[in-house]
């Protein structure tokens, strides 16, 4: 999307403004504009259709976004999201409160507060986020008719075996390394499906939460859905682009568990984390790989390694999945070699 067109779309809607700052193309194909020079702090999102969504949660033509159904249903309920100025359905344009400069990755440096205290206020909404939609269904938010259940997070593993493996290989796996490994993903896939599902925000991160004059807002949870509940937590501290280390980690997993109704003890909980941890970050690494050759878009690829890292550390912690180890850490120069 070029600036001029998107600077004629405001003056066709009488929002004013001086200039527009590019602030970059997501991993989705969204792109977002800063208006600069107008009465109202603003950020424009063009969100092109996805004919053929890469998968589940893809945007496809319609008059209206999964993003403005979450973000009103959110906004109901009292949680922080950017409010609604514009939305036109036929340009794709939607106007929306400019929330500054700061994700939650860049206030680690820039804001003053010391990651203990970030990262336990992302924790804290993440915990009122999860409380106040866990009775949420299909009739409130459509996207909630969509799970990662079994077939779903097994398509993940396939992906980061065809993009992180097969695709730097240069080629498929051979007919006997593939039977090998097809039933160790597939163990995988089904002990993260048997995790108890909740209503999963589905990319709650760093890059994703905003500091505001208000405290942090969410962002980018148009993909909403149900899922294991420990997902958005793994998404926040094992996050591809800012390392939580220990044992701040361990604090924040059990800061959000006593926040929680329903949840089991902490080592149960601690268990399905680190397998979701391993399956999600098995198919990050493989994505970031996706997204350089299919998207065009490279700036994905330097996260690898962390994401790999996270991959070490939680079969480090599951030593029954060995098996696996031993198949894949081959076939991965990041991932360690000897255990």
């Amino acid at each position: 999307m070029d600036v001029q067109t998107v600077s004629n779309w405001l003056v066709s809607q009488n929002l004013q403004h001086q200039s527009l700052e590019v602030m970059g193309k997501q991993a989705s194909g969204r792109e977002y504009f800063r208006v600069l020079g107008s009465e109202q702090p603003m950020v424009v999102m063009y969100t092109p259709v996805e004919e053929k969504p890469a998968e589940i949660g893809g945007d496809v033509a319609g008059d209206d976004l999964p993003f403005r159904h979450v973000r009103n249903w959110m906004e109901a309920r009292g949680l922080p999201v950017p409010r609604e100025y514009v939305w036109d359905a036929q340009a794709r344009f939607l106007a929306l409160e400019d929330l500054g400069p700061l994700t939650l990755e860049t206030a680690l440096t820039a804001s003053g507060r010391s990651m203990e205290s970030l990262y336990g206020e992302a924790v804290d909404l993440l915990a009122q986020l999860h409380e106040r939609c866990k009775d949420a269904g299909p009739e409130d938010l459509p996207g909630l008719a969509k799970r990662f259940d079994k077939d779903f997070l097994r398509w993940e593993l396939d992906h980061f075996r065809e993009w992180l493996i097969d695709e730097r290989q240069g080629e498929p796996l051979d007919s006997a390394a593939l039977q090998t490994l097809e039933p160790l993903l597939q163990r995988l896939a089904e002990e993260v499906a048997a995790i108890p599902e909740g209503f999963v925000h589905r990319d709650y991160q760093s890059r994703n939460l905003m500091l505001a004059e208000r405290g942090l807002v969410m962002l980018d949870f148009q993909d909403a859905l149900r899922g294991p509940c420990c997902y958005d937590l793994v998404a926040l501290l094992r996050d591809s682009y800012v390392e939580v280390p220990e044992p701040l980690l361990s604090q924040l997993i059990e800061r959000y568990r006593s926040q929680r109704t329903g949840l089991p003890d902490g080592e149960t909980f601690r268990r399905w984390f680190d397998v979701n941890a391993l399956q999600r970050k098995l198919k990050d690494a493989g994505r970031f790989v996706y997204i350089d050759v299919v998207r065009g878009n490279p700036d994905f690829l330097p996260h690898i390694p962390l994401s790999l890292k996270y991959v070490d550390e939680a079969f480090d912690r599951l030593p029954d999945y060995g098996d696996l180890r031993r198949q894949v850490a081959p076939l991965v120069p990041e991932l360690v070699q000897e255990f």
